[in-house]
């Protein structure tokens, strides 16, 4: 268990090869000139005949011009050749950059580790050294040290380091505090592992990128601050060849000549600016929130023209999707298919679920539904359409203030989707100042109706509640009341009853039901539970590796299953029927990954009737006769009792 919790947070997985691929080619080869740079001027630092090239002086070359008097970018004040002492330079910068940031990430990450989790005595210890340290400036330690050891390189490094640690501390402590409430934690914690361990363990990889991006701005940072601080005589002194001292003796005699201060400047500025891309490059890599590439805004591919909505669209339905595939778009240009293919067609005031196992791309496609797929996903065909207009037609201000007034999402966590350090009224409020108009009395009584409206009595007191303070139903009813605060059209409930027992459930969808009839809203309902769907939905979609597999009148569906895969699920369901300490039926197997599905039918290696043509063509979404929608080459047949049973739910 320890090595699986261990690597959250990480890409273990990730080889440098592949790490490297992510970064630009031209990015890279320039963090990898400066490096070899920095490692050529440490060598001519370090070996005694090449250290001539840096420190031989020839007054006959002072103040050359670039590519004059055998030089490449002139000569300073003394005829020494720029470009040796630019590269000596950048071994001593880089190397006390590298020091610095070394000395800086441990103490940062082992003070931030301490505050955040060894308990609250060593947390305002530790926060009460990082504002001592964060109130003595930067500057007057460098004074300080270098009266105790001499201005001097060692003197940068020591006053940087210990300056700079404080900032570490303070982002580890804060990842810590998040960190440490998380399941994974709590689990060995229980298992009774001790808190050095989980730090070292468990805590600690899942530190590595912000660390790693930290270390970057600190390489940067000490760079810049060593040319400032070898400007003012406190850092290297001559004849050192620091980019700082370079850069100081070029100001002095910029009116002999201009080019040591012109060149020092341009080599500081190139460094700095390709180690903070690079640092950022590496930070979206090694984070796994952040390992594909960007979508454009609103997860949907922009058109260049904005196109009507098609004739066949009819006035009353509000939400059209018309063969929406989606996408994951990776860092090489690769993509690899979530969904594909989704169709559906509401009217005013209907009522959908969409059932299936984890990873059929459920909550995939009501995402897309609703414009907000997440980073690193993209609608890459089809169309959406709200009330006959393709959302990838309409600009992204104009998005925003549809969202909530056309469509309203209530997400699977509840508590997850609001923020902890807002109370429940001040939330659901903001929604209201951001479209609606008004006093900040008439929002409050408007929010102070609608939580009564969710069943949430006495709604004065849990408007000024934090989501900590309320049940798991109370939340959910809370969640239910943010999302009817603009009324919206369409209510898109993504698994809203997870987690809860089943009598807060049947509420929460007696309560769902109630308010669709008194507001009229188009209701999409997802959910694993098929019974749950069931007492909400008058049509049900069945997906599986993120298609549509059977679609049809919930009553019909539940009656007669056509496809093997809803029947496998309506089977899996536990009954009275069933034998005490029998085995609990289910459909062998599991979803396969996107980009890992069988090239024909992908429900064939599940299937009990599967047939040869399954494996070579891929089903189409056909009409079956009793008027659903099946994608099966060989479909479960109808039963006479069956087909009576069907007439008489019908009637």
């Amino acid at each position: 268990m320890s090595t699986d919790v261990a690597t959250i947070g990480m890409a273990p997985t990730r080889s440098v090869r592949s790490l490297l691929r992510s970064v630009p080619p031209l990015l890279l080869i320039a963090v990898g000139l400066f490096l070899l740079a920095g490692i050529v001027g440490g060598a001519l630092l370090l070996v005694p005949d090449l250290s001539k090239l840096v420190f031989k002086q020839s007054l006959s070359k002072a103040y050359a011009a670039p590519f004059t008097k055998g030089t490449l970018l002139g000569a300073d004040q003394l005829g020494r050749p720029i470009e040796w002492r630019l590269l000596a330079g950048l071994g001593i910068s880089l190397g006390s950059a590298a020091a610095v940031t070394v000395i800086a990430t441990l103490i940062g990450l082992a003070m931030g580790l301490l505050g955040g989790f060894f308990g609250r005595t060593a947390d305002r210890i530790v926060t009460l050294v990082i504002d001592v340290t964060w109130a003595y400036p930067t500057l007057l330690l460098a004074v300080v040290v270098a009266g105790i050891q001499g201005p001097g390189v060692s003197t940068v490094i020591w006053a940087l380091a210990l300056t700079l640690w404080a900032a570490m501390a303070r982002i580890i402590r804060a990842q810590v505090l998040v960190l440490r409430e998380q399941d994974f934690v709590l689990a060995v914690r229980a298992l009774g592992y001790s808190r050095f361990y989980i730090a070292t363990r468990h805590l600690t990889p899942n530190l590595i990128p912000a660390c790693i991006l930290m270390a970057t701005l600190f390489v940067a940072l000490t760079i810049v601050a060593e040319a400032g601080l070898s400007f003012i005589g406190l850092g290297a002194q001559s004849p050192t060849p620091s980019l700082g001292k370079t850069l100081a003796e070029g100001f002095s005699f910029a009116s002999s000549s201009p080019w040591p201060l012109l060149f020092g400047s341009a080599t500081i500025i190139a460094l700095v600016t390709s180690l903070n891309a690079f640092g950022d490059y590496l930070r979206d890599v090694l984070d796994p929130k952040g390992r594909v590439a960007l979508p454009l805004p609103g997860g949907v591919h922009k058109r260049a023209v904005a196109q009507p909505a098609p004739a066949t669209i009819p006035a009353t339905d509000t939400l059209v999707v018309e063969g929406a595939s989606v996408a994951i778009h990776r860092r090489d240009g690769s993509e690899v298919t979530a969904v594909s293919g989704f169709t559906l067609s509401l009217t005013h005031g209907s009522t959908v679920g969409i059932v299936g196992e984890s990873g059929s791309g459920k909550s995939v496609a009501a995402r897309a539904m609703s414009s907000l797929l997440p980073s690193g996903l993209g609608l890459s065909a089809g169309r959406i359409y709200w009330n006959g207009v393709d959302i990838a037609t309409i600009p992204p201000d104009k998005l925003r203030d549809s969202r909530g007034k056309v469509v309203g999402m209530v997400f699977q966590d509840a508590r997850a989707s609001m923020d902890p350090l807002y109370s429940i009224g001040r939330q659901i409020t903001e929604a209201l100042r951001a479209h609606v108009p008004g006093s900040a009395r008439a929002h409050r009584q408007r929010v102070l109706d609608m939580l009564s409206r969710v069943g949430l009595n006495d709604p004065a007191v849990y408007f000024d509640r934090y989501p900590h303070e309320l049940s798991g139903g109370q939340m959910q009813r809370a969640a239910l009341a943010a999302a009817l605060i603009l009324e919206p059209q369409i209510l898109i409930a993504d698994e809203p009853t997870t987690g809860l027992d089943a009598t807060t459930q049947k509420r929460i969808v007696t309560l769902v039901k109630g308010l669709q009839s008194e507001m009229g809203m188009t209701i999409i309902w997802i959910s694993h539970d098929v019974d749950l769907v069931s007492q909400i939905a008058e049509n049900i979609i069945v997906m599986y590796a993120g298609e549509v597999v059977e679609a049809g009148k919930t009553g019909d569906v539940l009656v007669h299953q056509r496809h093997p895969y809803t029947l496998g699920l309506l089977k899996s369901r536990p009954d009275l029927t069933m034998e005490r300490k029998s085995t609990l039926r289910a459909v062998p197997g599991s979803v396969p990954e996107p980009g890992a599905w069988p090239p024909a039918c992908r429900f064939a290696p599940r299937c009990e009737r599967v047939l040869e043509i399954c494996g070579r063509v891929h089903p189409q979404l056909a009409p079956a006769a009793d008027g659903r929608q099946v994608r099966c080459h060989n479909p479960e047949p109808p039963q006479p009792e069956v087909q009576r049973e069907l007439e008489a739910v019908r009637s």
